[in-house]
């Protein structure tokens, strides 16, 4: 079940990241697109490292 959830997060993470790249070319936006994947990375790792200690 936990493999089940990290996948599910991981693929939230590249969506947002994703999203991040495309703020990048589409709009031309350094700043937002950077603040972007720190949200991705930072929301998806802490959240499977919480996941996987049973913290």
């Amino acid at each position: 079940m936990k493999y089940i959830l990290c996948f599910l997060i991981l693929c939230s993470g590249y969506y947002t990241f994703s999203y991040g790249i495309s703020i990048w070319m589409r709009e031309n936006n350094r700043l937002a697109a950077f603040g972007v994947w720190l949200l991705a990375l930072v929301s998806t790792l802490v959240t499977i490292i919480m996941l996987i200690s049973n913290y």
